[in-house]
């Protein structure tokens, strides 16, 4: 069986943005390095970092989940909530919401994957945006059904 990394970048615009809602001890290597160069990308392009958020995490984590066992990748499944239903259940309150999907070997292949293409660059980008949650799971195959 072929495995594949599978990452789900959920981000939002939170008001009032408390103090990162993050422990490093929580975050896996990936999802350390991918935040990493998601915050770095925005510097260097003159916005400010994004803060984790461990309720945008919890959602990203499930809809990973779900996409792994329907060996699919997509935004959305006919019997699944709109990203911003599936946020607003973890009871976060946010604005404006995003979502980045990805499957590859490494975690600099997915960053470079995301940057070349202009509708995931532009979600890494968003102004507004000022929250993240990552999940990165391993899983068999996936289809993309984008």
């Amino acid at each position: 069986m072929i495995l594949s990394t599978l990452f789900v970048i959920c981000f939002a615009s939170v008001a009032g943005l408390a103090a990162p809602q993050r422990n490093a001890r929580d975050l896996s290597s990936e999802q350390q390095q991918l935040l990493s160069l998601l915050n770095a990308e925005r510097i260097s392009h003159g916005l400010e970092k994004l803060q984790w958020d461990n309720k945008i995490s919890k959602a990203a984590l499930a809809h990973a989940q779900l996409m792994a066992g329907r060996r699919e990748l997509s935004h959305g499944f006919p019997s699944e909530a709109l990203l911003r239903e599936r946020l607003g259940v973890t009871g976060l309150r946010f604005n404006l919401s995003g979502e980045n999907l990805a499957a590859g070997p490494t975690v600099q292949n997915i960053h470079a994957g995301l940057m070349a293409s202009p509708v995931h660059r532009a979600n890494i980008l968003e102004e507004n945006f000022n929250a993240i949650g990552i999940a990165v799971i391993v899983a068999a195959a996936i289809e993309v059904l984008v």
